[in-house]
């Protein structure tokens, strides 16, 4: 943005001293404001783009698996195991669908 500001003001400057020294010649001063606009326009644009793909590539889909079905659930090695393996969160919960007391279950980013 500093950037932005320094050639903001650079060009008001160059529009100050062309306006002022050349003041019969309305229609490039006209030309320059425009092009000044179109510059400001065009980096709004940009930024609200950038912005988008950014919330696009963090909002990423959610899946949920049953892991280490066959052994009771230990907190600290179900996260581990989900961490090391999927690069996700794991937790114990009770699944209706899987025999025991508690599973490990692992969410992640598909």
């Amino acid at each position: 943005m500093f950037l932005s500001s320094c050639i903001h003001a650079s060009v008001l400057r160059y529009i100050h001293l062309f306006h002022f020294q050349r003041s019969e010649n309305a229609i490039t001063y006209t030309y320059i404001y425009m092009i000044f606009i179109l510059y400001h326009i065009i980096i709004t644009l940009y930024l609200i783009f950038v912005a988008i793909l950014m919330v696009e590539k963090v909002e990423g889909e959610e899946c949920r698996l049953t892991i280490d079905k066959a052994t009771p659930c230990h907190l600290s090695d179900c996260r581990l195991s989900c961490y090391t393996g999927y690069n996700g969160v794991g937790e114990c919960f009770d699944d209706p669908n899987v025999p025991g007391p508690d599973n490990c279950g692992c969410r992640y980013n598909c």
